[in-house]
């Protein structure tokens, strides 16, 4: 009965209804551009991540620091996805920077551990998410966002942004299937992978085993990026599959180790737990396709 209140609560709060409206009104703006131009312009992760910043800016507080650290990361992502090694160079340098806007203007506690390992996790989850949105079909990106960003409003302690990050995912998460078919580009990719990291440690200063319980929710869409090139196969015949597995992930890393107070464990668990799940893919990847 305690869940099932929890969850009444959720759809009466305002971050959440403010994140439910921006991620219907970025839903509006992908149907409204034309189906030949959207495998090319429209962004469904910069449109997300604008979703997700006009709700925590309108509904919770101003963050003009994240807000900054987000453009300068979507502006890195965009000079990473040009060929020109010029350009590549100064995307990293943009991108690294970007990470370092959030971490140190975003709002966070004033702790090094926290600042440095957030920069980590944006790289790492950026770089993944990049990864993806070049060699991997993306019908299953908004249902999987959806439910990495319900598994981090379960286990971060203070819920404000996560529920204006999960409102704006409901809506946006139809929008990477049929027949909409939204794309994931490179700056989109930085751009949310950095509200992810951000909002994980935000929510759980509290208690800081929370946070890394918060990134491990990221799951299966920073794991599966280096199962290629078997990936694909995977995600285009068992989407089921891999939804399955990534929702199981999420339910470890959010009502287990997130729910632990220290924080050492928590980081060592994630570990073996995306270890585990790794080795698990490419076992499960070998078998399918000898069998084949």
């Amino acid at each position: 009965m305690e869940s099932v209140a929890t969850l009444l609560d959720l759809l009466t709060r305002p971050e959440f209804l403010a994140g439910i409206v921006a991620g219907v009104v970025g839903l509006a703006i992908l149907l409204l551009v034309p189906e030949t131009a959207r495998e090319r312009v429209a962004d469904w992760g910069l449109l997300l991540s604008a979703a997700i910043l006009i709700a925590i800016n309108l509904a919770v507080a101003r963050r003009l620091g994240l807000v900054a650290g987000i453009a300068v990361l979507a502006a890195g992502g965009w000079a990473l996805n040009r060929s020109a090694t010029a350009f590549r160079i100064i995307g990293w340098l943009t991108v690294a920077s970007g990470a370092v806007i959030v971490s140190l203007r975003g709002g966070l506690p004033d702790r090094l551990w926290l600042q440095v390992l957030t920069v980590a996790v944006t790289l790492v989850a950026g770089t993944a998410l990049a990864t993806w949105s070049r060699d991997l079909p993306h019908h299953l990106l908004g249902p999987m966002f959806a439910i990495g960003a319900f598994g981090i409003w379960a286990t971060v302690p203070e819920t404000e942004m996560a529920r204006a990050v999960l409102g704006a995912a409901i809506p946006m998460a139809v929008a990477t299937m049929q027949p909409i078919e939204a794309r994931l580009f490179a700056p989109g990719a930085y751009a949310l992978a950095g509200l992810a990291a951000w909002v994980a440690a935000v929510g759980g200063a509290a208690r800081p085993a929370s946070i890394i319980g918060g990134w491990a929710c990221l799951g299966l869409l920073v794991i599966l990026p280096y199962c290629r090139p078997s990936a694909s196969d995977l995600l285009a015949k068992r989407p089921w599959t891999v939804l399955v597995v990534h929702a199981v992930v999420v339910l470890v890393s959010s009502r287990v180790i997130g729910l632990w107070e220290s924080t050492i464990p928590a980081m060592l668990a994630a570990a073996i737990l995306a270890g585990i799940t790794y080795l698990a893919l490419g076992y499960f990847l070998t078998g399918k396709e000898e069998t084949t």
